[in-house]
């Protein structure tokens, strides 16, 4: 899945960037997910 696509990013992708600090504040929120975070926004 492409979030930004390939242009962009290779336009704004840098160590310093705001792209590649929102991907770095994603990655725990997808860990936290993946590890069975998701059943908390399944209705019971």
């Amino acid at each position: 899945m492409d979030v930004w696509g390939e242009e962009a990013v290779a336009g704004e992708w840098g160590s310093d960037s705001w792209m590649r600090s929102q991907v770095r504040r994603w990655i725990p929120k997808a860990r936290a997910l993946a590890d069975g975070g998701w059943r908390e926004l399944v209705p019971r």
